[in-house]
């Protein structure tokens, strides 16, 4: 009777670790501690992983090493982004368990909600708003001598401003659209608003660098040649 019991509560327990349940989330290239915990078990063996595009990792029977109630054994070979599967069991001899788990690997070794997504991409839009807003603001006032000092100062801010947001766009594509979901329409539109952004942004900066010059050159022309210079039309003003 007592072994009928036992044998039953191991094919129970066999039942409820075959349900694939996830070891968690990992940076790329890093080194997984794939574990087990089960007490009463000899022996615990993995049997293959499964890399994300539906390769084997390990392709044949691998012990585990024992501490106590727990197994565990290091796997490294994480260079492909995704979901890796692992299947194994343990025995106690008589009798196997088998169990199965799955880990994600991603460039960051985050885990990312879409609530968290729409949080990142709202945050570049608002970056980018408020740069164009400094762009705008700076541009206007560099038509003035009064101004000119404090429209600079505007575009320097709008041009970090644009840097920085490029650069969490950066984080954003690598982070959260990695090239896992590339086949994605989500994903080929936010490469192009990134890239039509980053056009945009290169094209402002010129015009600025090109119109700075120009300032800098008429406010010398005025040093050069003294009080009523007007070097728009090279002549003086009397």
């Amino acid at each position: 009777m007592k072994w009928t019991l036992a044998i039953m509560v191991l094919f129970l327990t066999a039942g409820a670790m075959a349900e694939v349940q996830t070891l968690g989330t990992f940076k790329l290239n890093s080194n997984v501690t794939l574990k087990q915990i089960g007490a009463g078990f000899t022996k615990c063996y993995v049997t293959s992983v499964v890399y994300p595009n539906s390769t084997c990792a390990i392709c044949s029977e691998t012990e585990m090493t024992k501490s106590g109630v727990e197994y565990s054994l290091q796997f490294s070979d994480t260079n492909e982004l995704g979901q890796y599967i692992v299947n194994g069991y343990c025995t106690d001899g008589a009798a196997n368990v088998v169990w199965a788990y799955d880990f994600e690997i991603n460039p960051s070794g985050f885990n990312i909600s879409e609530s968290q997504g729409f949080s990142s991409l709202g945050l570049i839009l608002s970056i980018i708003l408020i740069a164009g807003l400094f762009m705008f603001v700076g541009y206007k006032f560099l038509d003035s001598d009064k101004t000119f000092p404090i429209g600079l100062f505007f575009l320097v801010i709008s041009l970090l401003l644009s840097v920085y947001s490029l650069h969490i766009g950066y984080i954003y594509t690598r982070d959260i659209l990695y090239p896992i979901s590339a086949e994605g329409v989500q994903f080929k539109v936010y490469i192009g608003i990134m890239w039509g952004l980053i056009a945009i942004i290169f094209i402002a900066m010129l015009f600025l660098i090109i119109k700075t010059i120009k300032e800098f050159k008429v406010r010398k022309s005025m040093v050069d040649y003294g009080q009523g210079w007007n070097p728009r039309t090279k002549q003086y003003d009397y």
